[in-house]
């Protein structure tokens, strides 16, 4: 299936999102993100806009690997869905850990273009 220009469009706001957290870069996750923003971890740790990008800032988290694989997107109208899974290396407060996550992420286009408003993931399965 051919992408639409919004599908193509979403799938570049998901590459951005992840490279930005691959460079701990808040400033450019910043207009990716809705200032609405619903996070809820695979561990339940939930978070705002402005305390995951505070976390970022502070090094209280640090990404070293991100990788999303088995992505799915639809797209209808002006929303968003993606589904996938997130492995992660990262420093939580200095201690290393991973994380290995099935996520859904919604992305609204607003004026000319998409932001993520809300994101739940849940652990994902260990291999058989």
């Amino acid at each position: 299936m051919n992408d639409t220009p919004s599908l193509a469009e979403v799938r570049a706001a998901e590459e951005a999102r992840r490279q930005a957290m691959l460079q701990n870069d808040p400033v450019a996750l910043a207009p990716l993100v809705c200032d609405e923003l619903i996070y809820t971890h695979s561990s339940g740790l939930k978070d705002s806009k402005g305390s995951w990008l505070k976390r970022m800032t502070s090094g209280a988290l640090r990404y070293e690997r991100v990788d999303f694989v088995d992505l799915a997107f639809t797209v209808v109208e002006q929303t968003a869905l993606v589904t996938g899974r997130m492995d992660a290396s990262l420093l939580r407060a200095g201690q290393p850990g991973t994380v290995s996550s099935i996520y859904l992420a919604v992305w609204v286009k607003r004026a000319s273009h998409w932001q993520l408003l809300a994101i739940q993931g849940t652990p994902a399965p260990s291999p058989a």
